[in-house]
Order: C-alpha cells, then structure tokens, then sequence
C-alpha cells in the first residue's frame, strides 16, 4: 500500500477511535455510577446499557470504513472476520465442552476479546499474505 492509502485509511479510521474512547469513558462512569448503588431499576438498567450506544457507532463507524475500503482492503477484512468468527465459535464450543469436565464458567463477556483479538490476527495473517 502506498502513503495515500495508509493516510485515508487513518483518517477513516477517526470515527471509530472517537467512538471507542467515548464507550471506555462511558463504561468508566456507569461502572462507578453501579458501584455506588442505584435504587431506581429503570435507572440501573439505563446506566448499565449506557456504554452500548458508543458501541452501536462503533459498529457504524467499522461498517463505513469497509465501504469506504477498495477492494482489497474490503477481501482482507473479510478474510480476517470470518478467521475472527470461525475461530470464536470453535474455541467457545471448546470451551463449552470444557465446561462438562469441570472447568469453570465464564461469562459472555469473554467473546468480543476472543472475536476482536482473532479479527485483529486475521488482519496481520492477511497483511503478510497480501503484502
């Protein structure tokens, strides 16, 4: 890739940095709002699902960024999230089997980083495969 395509692709990619550090600071406040105590249950839920609004723009600022990609950029992307998908689904179904011999639950927080750090190999593997 030459200098123009990595300064658009950074330059692309600013929603979605704006969109994570707003969700990191949201999901800061309503952690300390939920550890203080929230009486009211609509509030509490409120504050729970708070951080999911900056991970919907997230979402929306990806899905922009692979429309705005060429072709090989929207391949390798492809390649790396069927990589991050397939890979997630068998290492929790392991996981899961896991779980029948005694290894202890996990929560479902445990997915996105499987999912996002596979995603993030799959983008290297295709990096050094397309280069």
């Amino acid at each position: 890739m030459d200098r123009n395509t990595y300064t658009k692709l950074a330059r692309n990619m600013i929603p979605a940095g704006l969109s994570m550090a707003t969700y990191a600071i949201t999901l800061i406040i309503s952690l300390r709002l939920l550890a203080r105590g929230i009486d009211n249950r609509a509030a509490s839920i409120a504050i729970s699902l708070a951080p999911m609004i900056p991970a919907l723009l997230l979402c929306v600022s990806i899905v922009g960024i692979i429309r705005r990609s060429d072709e090989m950029q929207r391949r390798l992307q492809l390649e790396a999230f069927a990589f991050g998908f397939a890979g997630t689904a068998l290492a929790t179904f392991s996981y899961g089997f896991l779980e029948n011999a005694g290894f202890p639950r996990l929560s479902a927080f445990t997915v996105w980083p499987v999912m996002c750090g596979l995603w993030l190999a799959g983008v290297l593997l295709g990096y050094l495969r397309y280069r």
